[in-house]
């Protein structure tokens, strides 16, 4: 179900493969990132991350500025989630049987959850810790 890691790397290549993708929005060419789904089958657990950054982007790997890599340091900490160097952790989340997806609200549908999320976050000591 989990491919291993030589499948997302390209032929002859050392670097990962970039998850950098153009959307059309409004007439115009986006740059964006893609979801990381596998083709079949359930998830241990799915991520639904905010509209990446362009330091992300740029890159071509989700959560790459200071604050992103913080996510990343977290996960392994906690052994979630467990990436040697040179990959970058978004190559390794199929293999680990996790997901990642983009939120798409609207702004309205934005604050609400971020107020959602706030009264909650006192509950997220993991993260904290």
């Amino acid at each position: 179900m989990f491919g291993p890691y030589s499948e997302r790397y390209r032929a002859g290549s050392v670097l990962p493969v970039s998850h950098q993708v153009t959307i059309r929005v409004g007439g115009h060419d986006v740059v964006t990132l893609r979801d990381i789904l596998p083709a079949e089958g359930p998830m241990k657990m799915l991520m639904i991350a905010k509209t990446p950054t362009l330091t992300s982007v740029d890159a071509g790997h989700y959560f790459q500025g200071r604050e992103g890599r913080m996510f990343w340091n977290r996960l392994s900490d906690h052994g979630l989630l467990n990436v040697l160097p040179p990959t970058f952790e978004d190559d390794a989340l199929l293999d680990h049987g996790y997901g990642l997806t983009k939120s798409r609200v609207t702004t309205a549908t934005s604050r609400r959850m971020t107020s959602i999320a706030m009264a909650y976050s006192a509950s997220w000591t993991w993260w904290k810790s």
